[in-house]
């Protein structure tokens, strides 16, 4: 993701990334297959929650439903994550513009 252009802040338990994400606003939270379900579960409820803009992507191959906006699969490789992060970015931006359109308000 950094070699792309984003700006990446890792975490490698489900606490630390509750703990940061309740410091930061994350436009998304991608999800590593690491987790195991019952922590994926929570940090999407956690997410959602707390930050119901950020978009949640979770890297599983099984892609078992916990909530999350997209399910990709693991070994898919990180062309198509990048791929995938530029989509739900586009579609978060073309949702504010319309928010700010329905306001009567110049997006930001």
């Amino acid at each position: 993701m950094e070699a792309a252009g984003y700006r990446v802040v890792a975490v490698e338990s489900r606490h630390k990334a509750i703990q940061i994400a309740q410091q930061f606003d994350f436009d998304i939270a991608i999800l590593d297959h690491t987790l195991d379900k019952h922590d994926r579960i929570r940090c999407v409820r956690f997410i959602r929650q707390a930050a119901p803009a950020t978009r949640i992507v979770v890297l599983h191959k099984s892609g078992a439903d916990c909530g999350a906006d997209l399910y990709l699969d693991s070994r898919e490789g990180p062309e198509r994550l990048v791929s995938c992060v530029k989509t739900l970015l586009a579609s978060k931006t073309k949702e504010k513009v319309e928010a700010a359109n329905t306001a009567g308000l110049e997006p930001i």
